[in-house]
This record gives structure tokens, sequence and C-alpha cells, in this order.
């Protein structure tokens, strides 16, 4: 898994208009986080996804939070990736480890906002 990338078809003006695509050897993977990869995630890190993002205002990720959010992202478009090989991606020097942190981080606060229906201070339509 080598020669990552990130998208750029146009240059979005904020994180918010970038799609969660990332380009793994030349083939676009999409960045999703439905439930059962949520579910992935706080198994392999053993704490809920709640905690991750509160843990995020108040300090930063260690290294393997960061992977696991990264692999649990990629198991719908890559379904038999495991950490190890999130692992080996990382260390490529051609991966914008920053680019696919900030689409994970994004993706993920927008599906668990989705998932448990957290009220983001933005007008309800209920």
């Amino acid at each position: 898994m080598s020669n990552v990338k990130k998208e750029t078809s146009g240059a979005p003006e904020s994180l918010e208009e970038r799609e969660p695509i990332i380009s793994i050897d030349g083939t676009k993977r999409e960045v999703k986080y439905p439930v059962m990869s949520v579910m992935k995630m706080e198994q392999a890190l053993g704490c809920s996804s709640l905690v991750l993002l509160q843990k995020d205002v108040q300090n930063p990720f260690s290294i393997r939070e960061l992977v696991v959010i990264l692999w649990a992202g990629l198991l719908v478009s890559l379904p038999k990736v495991t950490i190890e090989k999130v692992t080996r991606l990382v260390e490529d020097p051609d991966f914008d480890f920053d680019f696919a942190i900030d689409i994970c981080k994004q993706e993920l606060f927008e599906s668990l906002t989705q998932i448990l229906r957290v009220n983001t201070g933005e007008d309800s339509k209920n």
C-alpha cells in the first residue's frame, strides 16, 4: 500500500467541502464510518467513540488512536484491511497523514452526529 496522495479535484475552500476520499496506490478509497466500522474502532481502542471526540478537544490523539481511526474509516472500501497494513501505509513517505486524518476526523464526527442524532447547535428539522 504505497503511493498515497490526496485527491485534488478542484481546490476546496474548507474541510467541509472535501469529499471523504483518499487515493491508495492510485485507487480512490472513500472514508466512511457506518455503525459497524464505529463498533470495530471502539473495540480495537477499548473506549467509546464519544470519548475520542471529547479527547480531541482536551488533548491530542495517540498514534495508535489515529491509525485505528483511519483503519475503521477504510473498512467499507477495503474490507480486508488490517491495522498492521494501515500502520505500514502511515509509514509510507508518500502518505499525506495530516490530510487523511483531517478527512477521517471530519467524517467520523459527521457519522457519529447522524448515528447518535447529536444536536450540534444547527437548526433541527424536527
